[in-house]
């Protein structure tokens, strides 16, 4: 009896336990739901961010200010007579008469555009008509160079090869008359016209007056086509002999090619000449027409190169 009493009581304990925790596990499940329901939130809904409008501070325009722009005025084109350049020329572009020249022409008068043209005097010669270049030549630059009271002696090749081809006898002239026109008083000059023979326009130089100075284009022109036709044979080294001994300074040759008389062989030539040339006189070497590859301006080169001097090769 005792004992199933005690099971009793056990049982009741048991059961009350039980209905206590169904109790507490099903108020706890009915609340979960509940909280679950009040706090559900869709998570595929996009939140839309509240829009702030952009406040941007007011566009200043300012105004284009149209500067008028003046329009170019129109001049008349004034044709301007070219300009007569004293002393200047260019013995690569010399153009003109050469034969019949005049040593002191009377140039007074008017020219095409009826403006009024100086007269040449030789007290002002190197202002020699049709021969105005825009640079002094190469040659007026050296003579220039060799300082006051110069002793020069001019050889001019006047043989007949001289005329064939382009007019090199009349440039070579033109170039001489240009050099010896820009000379001073106190200068001293000769002239010596050769082909198989010498021929001196004086014994000794003489001062560049404006006589002398005329009298010595008068010589050239005595050297044309036609009074050297005849001239076949060119001796180099006689005239550069006869030069030496006048004591100049300095010797302008020239000539347009080798020489086929006197001392033929270009190297033996200008040997010989180094050596004959005890005083020291310069060469300015100036070759008519010539390749610069040639024998001939080779000859020439050498000569003015191992004598202190110059070399220039003139065409048309």
């Amino acid at each position: 009896m005792m004992r199933t009493g005690k099971a009793l009581i056990i049982s009741i304990i048991l059961h009350l336990i039980f209905v206590t925790i169904l109790a507490i596990h099903l108020s706890r499940r009915s609340g979960g739901e509940a909280a679950a329901k009040g706090i559900y939130v869709d998570l595929n809904v996009r939140l839309e961010r509240p829009r702030v409008k952009r406040i941007s501070p007011p566009r200043i325009v300012q105004p284009l200010l149209s500067t008028p722009r003046p329009s170019p005025s129109t001049k008349p084109i004034v044709k301007l007579p070219p300009p007569v350049l004293r002393g200047i020329t260019t013995a690569a572009r010399i153009s003109g008469p050469s034969e019949g020249f005049d040593v002191v022409p009377d140039l007074g008068g008017t020219t095409g555009s009826g403006l009024a043209e100086p007269k040449r005097t030789l007290s002002n010669p190197a202002s020699i008509p049709s021969y105005s270049l825009i640079r002094k030549p190469k040659l007026l630059r050296f003579v220039g160079g060799l300082g006051e009271r110069r002793r020069i002696v001019y050889c001019l090749d006047v043989s007949a090869s001289m005329s064939s081809g382009f007019d090199k006898l009349g440039m070579a002239k033109a170039y001489l008359r240009q050099s010896i026109s820009d000379l001073s008083e106190n200068d001293m000059f000769d002239l010596i016209a050769f082909h198989e023979r010498t021929i001196r326009f004086r014994r000794n130089p003489v001062p560049a007056t404006e006589k002398n100075v005329a009298l010595a284009f008068r010589f050239m022109e005595r050297f044309t086509a036609e009074s050297t036709r005849g001239n076949d044979r060119t001796d180099l080294f006689a005239p550069l002999s006869d030069a030496l001994r006048m004591n100049p300074d300095l010797i302008v040759l020239v000539t347009d090619g080798l020489p086929n008389a006197g001392i033929l062989n270009p190297t033996e030539l200008a040997r010989k000449f180094k050596k004959a040339n005890r005083i020291k006189a310069r060469i300015y070497a100036i070759g008519m027409g010539l390749n610069e590859k040639s024998p001939g301006a080779y000859m020439l080169r050498r000569l003015a190169l191992e004598n202190e001097g110059d070399f220039e090769l003139i065409s048309p």
